[in-house]
């Protein structure tokens, strides 16, 4: 399993598009950004760190629809997509992204996005 983990991390870190891993734990539903790879550091001008071990509910308190596409993934198991326009945290800038929330394993889920 470590040799699959290695790839894993291998394709996460180096993918062109922007990925996020989020990991859930407790009883309470408000899954964690535990980790984050090259492309989100590049489209964030590296503003991503600041935000590693925060809440989902602490980032999108003001974005219910948001939550509710990170529920759903969990509760269901399977992958959720949606087209949205976002305004980056990073620089105020305002785009369309093509997001999916996609289930790793029973507590983890990697929410890729594309920009328009």
């Amino acid at each position: 399993m470590a040799r699959d983990d290695s790839k894993f991390e291998a394709l996460f870190q180096h993918a062109p598009i922007v990925m996020y891993l989020w990991v859930q734990s407790g009883d309470v539903f408000d899954p964690i950004l535990t980790a984050y790879n090259g492309a989100a550091v590049q489209l964030t001008g590296g503003r991503i760190s600041e935000l590693k071990g925060k809440r989902v509910s602490d980032l999108y308190s003001n974005e219910p629809q948001i939550i509710d596409d990170f529920r759903r993934c969990f509760e269901e198991r399977q992958p959720v997509f949606r087209r949205m326009r976002y305004q980056l945290r990073s620089d105020g800038q305002i785009g369309t992204f093509r997001v999916a929330y996609i289930p790793v394993d029973p507590a983890s889920i990697v929410v890729a996005a594309v920009a328009e």
